[in-house]
């Protein structure tokens, strides 16, 4: 196997077996390292601007840093959730459009002007938006158990069992749910009396 086609399976199986929990690690250590660098930036400016002796600058700069990294995590976790929204949203203008050239001349005798209508398909865009956003991590495991098992079949194409790569769809669905449920934010606290 070339080393290419070695890249792939590797990274494969990774994004088979733990795409999810990839995605969400990713997410967190840039969003802290980002803001870690950017706290430290901005407290060695308000240093020098300050003008403060020894040992005050360090502090400063270390206060900023950790501030600056647990905010930027924050920020981070806040964006992902509002490009799923949006992402949902958009797809539901798509649906909505859909049903509306489909069904447009129909629905819109439902009331008076047109508000029933215009109401049902508002409420239609508002509904697969919050499935986008509500299922989110469920997207992230099937995403990335799709890029993975495509790398897997890409890698394994080269030996001649490239088909064995498909194994890693239904592989990487079972773990990453098991791992989704296990450890996501949807699990159930058990109860300790």
């Amino acid at each position: 196997m070339a080393s290419g086609a070695l890249v792939l399976v590797i990274v494969g199986v990774a994004l088979c077996l733990f795409g999810w929990l990839l995605y969400r690690t990713v997410l967190h250590v840039l969003g802290g390292v980002l803001g870690a660098a950017l706290g430290l930036a901005s407290g060695w400016l308000l240093a020098a601007a300050l003008g403060v002796d020894e040992p005050w600058p360090l502090l400063i700069q270390v206060v900023n840093a950790v501030l600056g990294a647990l905010s930027m995590v924050w920020l981070f976790r806040f964006l992902d959730k509002m490009v799923f929204l949006v992402f949902g949203l958009v797809v539901g203008v798509c649906v909505m459009a859909a049903v509306h050239n489909g069904f447009g001349p129909e629905l819109a005798r439902m009331g008076p002007n047109g508000f029933a209508y215009w109401g049902i398909l508002l409420a239609g865009v508002l509904v697969v938006g919050g499935v986008f956003y509500f299922l989110r991590s469920w997207f992230v495991v099937i995403s990335t158990t799709l890029v993975g098992t495509l790398l897997l079949v890409m890698g394994l194409a080269t030996t001649g069992w490239g088909v064995l790569g498909l194994l890693g769809l239904p592989g990487g669905l079972v773990v990453q749910g098991w791992s989704l449920k296990r450890w996501g934010k949807g699990r159930k606290k058990e109860k300790t009396e």
